[in-house]
């Protein structure tokens, strides 16, 4: 079979083609051929104004059929205007790279510049909401984290008393730390809004230098915490709920600014005027307990007291009040007895305590109290505020040992903004109760155990012991102590409940 190479062939073909193919003239031999025509001889060969044609435009030119002198001298007009750019006459003129005179730089074409150069989203820039963005502080004036730091004076009182107890130091060196950890060391939590710091000792405070005096005189040389936190609250007219254990010295937490309020009033003009304080407790025993620590102050710092409460005739306390008293302690119900007898008013009284409000509501008074604290007068008739800036409201004070729904409800009602101050742990003993359990097999050696607790001199009054039995209160006390070592020890016996003072 014969072996034909078409390769050979095509090749053949295409060198055919090339040959007829015009190749258009290289540019020097264009400049050639227009010196020529102009009479010019070129030395250099080279022009001096080089012109760049377009390959049809030198195929024109090569063939004849274009106009070249027409093209060349657009070419060269154009050439000529770069080189005089003083002609004003030719359109869309360039100026050379040489005489271009820098514009002076103009800060009020920045905005515009940056508005050119911004970055353009999808969408409009009316939805845009940075474009509005106002900042809380500016980041020139604000400063960096501990920037006051430095200039704290090296002889300053914080820098003096660095790392000094806070029991150690003056007050106005006590820092947020140290109240902090003053909160901490007696377990003291605070809620609802802003506090007032705690108590550090009497003489720090705005007590009137007569009570303080009378503090000293009866013992009470430091504040227990939960007089640490409510006082200095009480003493700037705020409302508060206190959560304390049993035995914690609440009494004396509503006594001070209490007392402190009432030395500051004028004198009730008659004994029907109305008391300026009132107090309502859930039984009798705690008016009665509460009375006679008001009796510890009232003989020096003259105001009346009186408790009204039930197994005491109306007449009784008709007695109590004719005098006139700043306070009056009583027990729900035979106080609204005593109202709507118009034994007593509640027109003058703008200073209110509820001790045990948990235990009135569980024994029933809910009611009572309510109805109570309803013949009250509006905070706004105080003619007489706790607090120097005048403004005119009822202070009220809350104690409780829980806080179950009732009692949120009832210090919502009555109390303004109240701030609850927490003392421990809710529902506990307080530290200070220590309990002892003694087992006696016998019953009829009870007595003689007792006799050996009294005499062993470990204990002293005031001491309560607790019968089922009167008989048993009276065989207890007979064989106890006589009648003169009672009366030469200050030992006396209370005959309700059963309960006998030793």
């Amino acid at each position: 079979m014969p072996f034909v190479n078409l390769n050979f062939g095509f090749r053949k073909i295409l060198e055919m083609s090339d040959r007829n193919k015009k190749i258009p003239l290289s540019l020097d031999e264009l400049l050639k051929a227009r010196s020529a025509k102009s009479g010019k001889t070129e030395t250099t060969g080279k022009s001096s104004n080089t012109m760049f044609l377009t390959k049809g435009q030198r195929l024109k030119i090569q063939n004849g059929n274009g106009p070249k002198t027409e093209v060349i001298e657009k070419n060269k007009l154009s050439i000529n205007n770069l080189n005089n750019p003083s002609k004003s006459n030719r359109p869309n003129v360039v100026p050379s790279m040489s005489k271009v005179i820098k514009p002076i730089p103009n800060n009020r074409n920045e905005d515009k510049n940056r508005k050119k150069n911004k970055f353009k989203f999808e969408w409009d820039e009316i939805e845009d909401t940075s474009s509005d963005y106002q900042p809380l502080v500016s980041i020139s004036s604000s400063k960096p984290l501990g920037g006051d730091i430095g200039r704290i004076s090296k002889n300053s009182t914080i820098d003096k008393f660095e790392g000094v107890h806070w029991s150690q130091k003056p007050l106005d060196a006590m820092t947020e730390r140290d109240w902090r950890i003053m909160r901490e060391d007696f377990d003291i939590t605070t809620k609802g809004g802003k506090s007032e710091n705690p108590l550090r000792n009497w003489k720090e405070s705005s007590i009137s230098s007569k009570l303080i005096e009378q503090l000293d005189i009866l013992g009470f040389s430091e504040p227990t915490p939960i007089q640490r936190a409510a006082i200095p609250m009480v003493l700037t007219g705020k409302d508060i709920i206190g959560i304390a254990q049993t035995g914690s010295g609440k009494t004396l937490a509503f006594l001070i600014p209490l007392l402190n309020y009432i030395m500051k009033l004028p004198p009730l003009e008659s004994g029907y005027d109305g008391p300026y304080c009132l107090i309502l407790v859930p039984t009798r025993e705690l008016a009665l307990q509460i009375e006679t620590e008001f009796f510890k102050f009232s003989r020096k710092l003259k105001f009346g007291v009186a408790s009204l409460i039930g197994g005491h005739s109306y007449d009784e306390n008709i007695a109590k009040l004719e005098n006139g008293v700043e306070v009056v302690i009583a027990t729900p119900g035979r106080l609204l007895d005593c109202i709507e007898k118009h034994i007593i008013t509640l027109n003058r009284c703008f200073f209110l305590v509820m001790d045990e409000a948990d235990r009135m509501i569980d024994m029933g008074f809910e009611v009572q109290v309510n109805s109570v604290l309803d013949f009250l007068p509006p905070g706004n008739q105080n003619p007489y505020p706790i607090i120097d800036s005048g403004e005119k409201r009822r202070t009220t004070m809350m104690f409780t040992a829980t806080m179950p729904k009732s009692v949120e409800k009832m210090a919502s009602k009555y109390l303004t903004k109240p701030a609850i101050i927490i003392i421990g742990e809710v529902g506990t003993a307080v530290d200070m109760v220590v309990q002892t359990a003694i087992q006696i097999p016998d019953e009829s050696d009870r007595i003689k155990e007792l006799q050996q607790i009294l005499s062993s001199g470990n204990y002293r009054a005031p001491i309560i012991i607790f019968a089922n039995y009167k008989k048993t209160y009276t065989n207890s006390k007979r064989s106890c102590y006589s009648t003169d070592e009672r009366r030469k020890n200050g030992y006396f016996n209370c005959n309700r409940c059963c309960r006998s003072w030793y």
